[in-house]
């Protein structure tokens, strides 16, 4: 069964391709860069706001970006540079573009005749692009579902002390946000005490275990599929400078 991973070039990227290959699992990769989807998002983010708002949106942009890197150096030192994950792994077919929907995109899970897309963080996908492979399109979903969707899950839960809903969700791929039928999903075992940081790494490490699962099951046509109920009880934002400042105080 051909399976591609579209990403982008992320710790959590690197992590979830590694450990699909070792495992015979991956044939080919696509990595998204992200700055169109950026771009996209700050431009909905800033519209119809004053020059105040304008500002804020710029400023909490900034912060996120600044503790985005801090973090994501953090979870490499611990999750994938000591199993010598580093890069993405080598002699796969891959293709980096700017946007997920580019036509170059489709052309290469055609040439590859990919059966199984499996997407980890990438923008949101166009209905051309889910339409192209020929089983399944599985997305790997930070929080559990419908209570956290949208982005940085696990960060809302924690903050909630919603320790029951950290984790993560193999979701198939619809057109809405996280909204799809649900293939699989667990909590972390998380212990008094856990950080944020700790939480995250938990959580990555979760990702990994069920994707592979899920592969597994799709390969011998046991993969479960359950419906969603209550589809937007859990829709959160991108967080803020607040937010993050939060964050840092807590790991």
């Amino acid at each position: 069964m051909k399976t591609i991973l579209a990403c982008r070039p992320s710790c959590a990227g690197r992590f979830v391709a590694n450990r699909l290959a070792e495992a015979g699992l991956l044939d080919g990769l696509i990595l998204e860069s992200g700055a169109i989807a950026r771009r996209r998002k700050l431009e909905r983010m800033k519209r119809g706001k004053g020059w105040l708002g304008i500002a804020r949106v710029y400023i909490d942009a900034a912060a996120l970006m600044v503790y985005g890197r801090w973090f994501e150096h953090r979870l490499a030192r611990s999750s994938t540079a000591p199993r010598g994950w580093n890069d993405f792994p080598p002699g796969l077919p891959r293709i980096e573009v700017a946007d997920i929907n580019e036509t170059r995109s489709r052309d290469f899970l055609r040439e590859q005749g990919c059966e199984v897309l499996v997407v980890l963080g990438t923008g949101i996908l166009g209905e051309a692009t889910i339409d192209v492979p020929s089983r399944f399109v599985l997305n790997i979903h930070g929080g559990r579902v419908p209570a956290y969707r949208n982005v940085h899950c696990d960060f809302w839960a924690f903050r909630r002390r919603d320790f029951e809903n950290i984790g993560t969700a193999i979701l198939y791929l619809d057109r809405g946000i996280d909204s799809g039928d649900v293939a699989i999903q667990e909590s972390i075992s998380w212990q008094p005490g856990d950080a944020l940081f700790e939480i995250k790494q938990k959580n990555l490490q979760l990702s990994g275990e069920l994707i592979e699962r899920a592969i597994r099951q799709a390969e011998q046509g046991t993969l479960p599929r359950t419906r969603q109920e209550g589809e937007e009880a859990g829709f959160h934002p991108t967080p803020g400078l607040f937010d993050l400042l939060w964050a840092l105080r807590h790991g």
